[in-house]
């Protein structure tokens, strides 16, 4: 009996295990993949991803008798694959960048203009008998040491030779080449002007040859008298008696008028004569009786002195006894004293030193 019954229990286990073995094989299965996405679009848009198909549940196994084992559950399905993504569109190209304009050519620089020649620099003027400057020779027309105070103007100079820059040269001029002409103004006071002149040149021989009373025609014809040795320097006045001795003429009157024309003509004979370096013209104070005269003669002397072809220097008086009574420098009202004459030596000797004129 027990025999039996395990052997019918061997056959229903026998059985159940081979049902069990059909409906296993015969059990459905889920779908192996999902359906994969659509691919991408040419625009880039990435494609969709495939949906996972899940497997569908394998049947129950069937009751076997006495109960069996229950079925083995369906395979899972694998998911679908993903699709893939769209490529991406390709970027437009660039335009291309435009050509830069070609800079315009630069200008060619006009030429340099030549510089012009410089000009050749003037020749000295030539020299006198002791060369052109003043007292060592004139230099040119100033009767100073060269008119530029330079080596007499640029030029050397005669015996005396180079002037100094600005400096005198001294013994150019002996005594008895400076010659004093004119009127009563020079004797006046035992001559004491043309004493005290050559007491200021150290004793040098200057030659008075003044005449009382001369008018200035008369002045010029004394120089052309006494143009031996030719002088080199000229020491005069004049005028005065061309107004003292025409008592009824009134300033500018033809007599006064004539008196500068005649100086005038005395500085050319000076000039056509050649000797002359310099002159110095002296010209009166005020004197109370011929003042209205000598006030209209006074500039128009000063004119033709500087226009004068050879240099000239004017000495006036008048500055040196401004607003005194003419008691106190004259002697009658015309003539100087002693010490007036003394102090109008000093003043042309100034000038004279100033100027380099007979040092």
């Amino acid at each position: 009996m027990t025999n039996d019954r395990l052997s019918c229990a061997a056959v229903r286990s026998l059985a159940f295990g081979i049902a069990a073995l059909v409906f296993t094989g015969c059990t459905p299965t889920g779908s192996d993949t999902g359906t994969g996405g659509s691919g991408g679009s040419s625009s880039g848009s990435a494609g969709g991803g495939g949906s996972a198909g899940a497997g569908s549940g394998g049947g129950s196994g069937a009751t076997g008798t006495g109960g069996g084992t229950a079925g083995t559950g369906g395979v899972t399905g694998s998911a679908g694959t993903t699709g893939t993504a769209g490529t991406t569109g390709v970027a437009g190209t660039s335009g291309s960048a435009g050509t830069s304009g070609t800079a315009g050519a630069t200008g060619t620089a006009g030429a340099t203009g030549t510089a012009g020649t410089t000009g050749a620099a003037g020749r000295g003027g030539t020299t006198g008998t002791a060369g052109t400057t003043g007292a060592a020779g004139r230099g040119g027309t100033t009767g100073t040491a060269g008119a530029t105070g330079t080596a007499g103007r640029g030029g050397t100079t005669g015996s005396g030779g180079s002037a100094g820059a600005g400096t005198c040269q001294h013994g150019q001029v002996a005594g008895n080449e400076v010659l004093i002409v004119g009127d009563s103004y020079f004797p006046a006071a035992g001559s004491e002007i043309p004493n005290e002149l050559r007491r200021l040149a150290g004793g040098a021989a200057y030659r008075d040859v003044s005449v009382g009373g001369t008018k200035m025609a008369a002045i010029a014809a004394s120089y052309t008298r006494n143009k031996n040795p030719p002088p080199k320097v000229v020491i005069m006045d004049g005028g005065g008696n061309d107004i003292l001795q025409n008592p009824g003429c009134s300033p500018g009157c033809a007599e006064e008028v004539q008196a500068v024309t005649d100086a005038r003509n005395f500085f050319k004979t000076m000039a056509t004569d050649g000797s002359v370096e310099a002159v110095v013209f002296i010209f009166y104070y005020d004197m109370p009786v011929i003042k209205a005269g000598l006030d209209w003669m006074r500039p128009k002397m000063a004119a033709e002195c500087a226009a004068s072809p050879v240099p000239c220097f004017f000495a006036d008086n008048q500055p040196l006894f401004a607003g005194m009574d003419a008691s106190a420098y004259t002697t009658d009202g015309i003539h100087p004293n002693k010490a007036a004459a003394d102090k109008i030596a000093k003043q042309v000797w100034d000038i004279m030193v100033a100027n380099c004129i007979a040092q």
